[in-house]
């Protein structure tokens, strides 16, 4: 399922005193006038992994702007795992860089306890190298923060409705 544009936030800017790259790349913030009104018309869990809560949040809030259900968020790789095995999350949305274990490294261990949970890779680091080894460990799309939610939401609601363009060229 391609969510419509029209349907996505339009204007998503993070208002916080700390303008690390990650937060001026993702520009997420979901105003009540920018935010879409249930895009997603389907139950859709996901946990969301990122060591910068900041950008936690404001994941959280453009994903459940879209119709999302966050029913998770770990701030490591590892808590990541543990979250993911105990939620059984329909995907979840891994930082590469994290405290402790990696995206990549996370990824390893979460098919063995949620084998139903689609993986997604969402960060600043992209490089053909990082696609490959994700897809090795069974990632299903490599995201760049730097091209905004709107991928992230398409990616989800492709990958939840099994749509072929989930297959797409990742950033």
């Amino acid at each position: 399922m391609l969510l419509s544009s029209s349907l996505l936030p339009t204007v998503c800017h993070v208002s916080n005193e700390e303008t690390s790259p990650a937060i001026l790349a993702l520009q997420l913030t979901c105003g009540p006038s920018e935010c879409p009104e249930k895009a997603l018309r389907m139950s859709v869990n996901v946990v969301i992994a990122d060591d910068s809560p900041v950008l936690r949040h404001a994941i959280r809030r453009c994903l459940q702007a879209a119709g999302l259900t966050v029913c998770g968020e770990a701030e490591n790789g590892r808590d990541a795992v543990q979250s993911v095995r105990q939620l059984q999350p329909d995907v979840v949305v891994l930082d590469f860089q994290m405290p402790g274990m990696t995206g990549i490294e996370a990824a390893t261990q979460i098919p063995s306890g949620s084998p139903k949970t689609a993986m997604i890779l969402f960060t600043l680091y992209s490089s053909e190298q990082l696609v490959r080894d994700a897809r090795r460990v069974g990632i299903k799309r490599v995201l760049s923060k730097e091209e905004g939610i709107e991928h992230l939401l398409n990616a989800v609601g492709e990958l939840v409705t099994g749509s072929s363009a989930a297959a797409a060229k990742d950033t």
